[in-house]
């Protein structure tokens, strides 16, 4: 799980690189990351590639939102 500093150092590369600010929301132990429109699947590229750096898979389940794919202790439902 990465550290709100990883967090906040991913948001700034995106938004220096591509201008696109992204969301974060933390809750009960579930990691949820949002854009306010639809981005370009290069902006979805350099997102995976900025998690990645640090560690970390992340999925986008639509064109604007992703979360990081993480099984829990139990194991994938």
């Amino acid at each position: 799980m990465l550290r709100f500093d990883d967090i906040a150092e991913i948001k700034a590369e995106l938004m220096e690189k591509h201008g696109a600010y992204m969301h974060f929301r933390d809750t009960c132990g579930a990691r949820f990351y949002f854009f306010d429109e639809p981005v370009s699947k290069e902006v979805q590229e350099s997102t995976i590639q900025a998690f990645a750096a640090r560690g970390v898979k992340v999925v986008f389940d639509t064109d604007s939102s992703l979360y990081e794919d993480v099984a829990p202790k139990w194991g994938r439902f």
